[in-house]
Formats: structure tokens, sequence, C-alpha cells
């Protein structure tokens, strides 16, 4: 029979790591009202004699749940992140650990920490990347959750109160029956401002910005600073409505699941570019930016967008991402672009041969020959200086491709809904703009 091991839960905002403390007690009653509100509050466990064991850091609008282990020195030397499900359930998403909290073995001996972030959920696998005491780094490709960790892999969403199977993460809890009893510790005085916040994905900042022509902004990569113009390029037929965003040059292994999850309405939209034109003698289109490729649904084009989220596909969950971590859109070859699903079959067969592709997009092959598209109707046609379409004839579609900011990278995708919520644009963001900088006013 296990041994019982009684500690004490104490309700807080959270954990000063510079104090070394928990900072802005909470009444068990006020934090059980943020639980059923879903607002974040922490819960910290410690032994009889008040030794921190765990920190919980609970925020379940945005579906998270943190938990923290402590080292014997009283410092944290793991965290996990777990994210809840539509199922209710918990499932483990990332976990960072230090101090020889994993198993030694050929790959990672003299590892100082691990990151260990799902891959795949459907089959449980998840890549590491450990960190040297060389200062080094060693990735892997996806693999099953070490044994340590494997049983804590998914988790039941706690009822307020019942924390033992998240407590039991910590190596001296395992294999014992915890007792939970709460501390007799009032609340403070006055709020304390919580020291964490609930992890999130990159936020959709400043997209409608990206389309308003004259604005001044500042190259993130570059530096540069230019002006904002706004360009339309034409229309793209999309017969079914499903949209697919990708780098072009890879469309020969687009799959059917590669789809996004929410569509356009099918029929022929509006296309506009949004470019960084910059000062001085570099103004011409050669070194002007292409920061972002927008469709506009036809009926909603003198609609405001009211609100943006990210685009998915199949398969894709946004609970799981990190802070500031995104699904997007891979570009290895300096374009991206968008077509829809039923272009998919025969571009694909058409772009599998990599010199074709090439010829039919960009006009010519990697030998420098034009294109002889005598399966195709007509080669891409340029819209500007930065972008193509390619009328596909078989499933009725076009392809619409431009030149992606600063070239290859990863890159979001925007959905744009009106006030009632349905979906007005759709916007493939080459995060081209620095944010945080102010442009100055151009040269008189």
């Amino acid at each position: 029979m296990p041994s019982t091991t009684p500690c004490h839960v104490l309700y807080c905002e959270g954990w000063d790591p510079t104090q070394a403390r928990p900072v802005g007690i909470l009444a068990p009653a006020t934090a059980q009202e943020r639980d059923g509100a879903g607002e974040q509050y922490a819960v910290l466990i410690r032994d009889t004699e008040g030794v921190p064991l765990v920190l919980l850091e609970i925020a379940w609008k945005q579906n998270h749940c943190g938990v923290w282990t402590f080292a014997d020195d009283g410092g944290r030397n793991a965290r996990h992140r777990y994210a809840r499900g539509d199922d209710g359930r918990l499932t483990l998403t990332r976990s960072l650990l230090r101090g020889g909290l994993f198993p030694e073995d050929d790959l990672n001996r003299g590892a100082v920490a691990a990151g260990i972030a799902l891959a795949d959920k459907d089959r449980g696998l998840y890549r590491y990347e450990y960190e040297l005491a060389n200062g080094g780094r060693v990735d892997t490709g996806p693999q099953p959750l070490h044994d340590d960790l494997a049983p804590f892999a998914t988790r039941r969403t706690p009822a307020f109160g019942r924390w033992e199977e998240l407590a039991a993460m910590h190596p001296g809890l395992r294999g014992t029956f915890v007792e939970l009893r709460d501390a007799d510790v009032a609340p403070g005085p006055g709020p304390v401002s919580a020291p964490w916040r609930p992890p999130g994905p990159l936020a959709p900042t400043g997209v409608d910005r990206l389309f308003e022509p004259g604005r001044r902004l500042v190259g993130g990569w570059s530096g540069h600073t230019g002006t904002v113009e706004v360009r339309p390029i034409g229309t793209i037929d999309l017969p079914t409505g499903r949209v697919l965003a990708y780098d072009p040059g890879s469309l020969g292994s687009a799959k059917e699941d590669d789809v996004l999850t929410v569509p356009l309405p099918p029929g022929e939209h509006p296309v506009r570019l949004s470019l960084l034109r910059p000062d001085g003698d570099d103004a011409d289109d050669d070194h002007t930016l292409v920061m972002a490729l927008r469709i506009d649904v036809a009926d909603l084009v003198e609609t405001p967008v009211a609100s943006w989220e990210m685009a998915l596909r199949s398969g894709q969950d946004y609970r799981e991402l990190g802070e500031g971590e995104f699904y997007g859109v891979g570009v290895d070859g300096g374009v991206f672009g968008f077509c829809d699903a039923a272009c998919r079959p025969h571009l694909a067969e058409l772009f599998t041969d990599f010199d074709q592709y090439l010829r039919l997009v960009h006009g010519h092959g990697a030998d420098g020959r034009s294109a002889d598209p005598s399966n195709i109707r007509e080669q891409a046609r340029d819209t500007s200086p930065w972008s193509s379409t390619l009328h596909e004839p078989f499933g009725g579609g076009d392809l619409i491709v431009s030149r992606s900011g600063y070239g290859d990278g990863d890159y979001p995708v925007w959905i744009g809904r009106a006030d009632d919520g349905r979906v007005a644009a759709l916007v493939l963001d080459a995060l081209v703009p620095d944010w945080s900088a102010k442009a100055p006013d151009p040269a008189p």
C-alpha cells in the first residue's frame, strides 16, 4: 500500500522567481470563483514544512494548465504545459526539463536541459531538443514520449481542489498517496499583478494596417522604413471555395487534408497585395516588399473586417501552440499563393516536375528555356511586378502567386470576419513590419 504524503495547498496569483515566493495570496473561495469563470490563478503545493513542490498555473479560458516542479534548492527545474481539448482532457504539449531530470542515453549524454514538444497528437509523438553543456544543441525527429513522462501524456481536467494527479508529476510524490489540505494563510491586503500569463499563439497584429495606403512602417528584418501601397491584382476563381495556401513549388506534394478548414464562398473574388515601398534610392519595384496577399470576399468588399483569427488545416489545434507560435505556410522558393482545392490534383501532377513548375509559373525553367504549356491552356500571366495568376482549366480555378516578403520562411494565414461572423477576407501575412518600431516621416 503506498505511503501517505500530506501537503498544503496555497492559492495565489503566481510565483515570483526573483523573491522565490508566492505572491498575491488568494482565499480558496476566490480561486474557486476564478476557476469557474475561466480566469487565471495559481496553486502552490508545499510539504508540511513549507517547502514548495509543485506550482500549477491555470487559465481555463485559454484551455491552459501549466505544471512547474521544484528542485531541492527551491528553484523550479521542470515546466510542463497542458492544453485542454474539446473532450475535456488535458494533453501534454511541451515540457522543459533541467538539471538531469531526463534519463541518460547516448543521445542526450552531456545535456543540461531538454525541450520536448508535441509533434503528432494522434500518434503520441514528440520532438526533443537537447541543450548541451558545451553550448551545442541536438534535435530529434518525432518519437514516443519517454517512459518517465509517458504516464502524464494525458490527464483528466481536475475539478477544483483535486490536484493530486497533477501533483504526482513531482518525482518525490510519485507512487505515494498525496493528501491535500488548504494552507492556513490569510489572503493578501490588496491586489497584486500576476507574475505570469497564459501562453498564446501569434496574434493577428496589424493586419488591417497592412492595407492602409500611405501608412509608414519599418521592416522587421532590414530595419528600412517605407510607405504602404495597396495594389489590386485582379481576381481569383474559387469553384468550390475550399482554399489551399501554399508555396506553389510544393504543390506537387499537396494533400487533400492541406485545405484550410474554413472555406470562402465559391466564386470569383478580388485579390490585393500589400506592399512596403522603401524610402530613398531603393524606392523601385525590385526593392519593394510584398507584405501580404489578400482575398476579399466579393459580396463583402465594402464590409469592414471586425476580427481576425488564425486559419487552420485539418488536425491543427491552436491550443497546442506555444507563445508566439503559429500554423502557416512553409516557403522555400521565395513565393507563396492561394488556389482552390479543385485545382490541386492537376497542379500537383504538373508541379511534380519542378522544372515544369518553373516554366509554367515563372515563364522559364532551370535551363532558361521558355514554357511550352501543351497540357494547360496558358502560362501564368503577370498581374503586377510581384505577382502572377495561372488558370487551371480542368478544375476551373486559379492559382495566385506572389513574392513572400523577405523570402523563405513560415508565414501565417489570417481569416477576417465581419461583425455577423461571415468570412470576409483571407490574408497570407509575410510578417514584414516591426510593429514595435515607429517609422519617421518621409524626408521632404
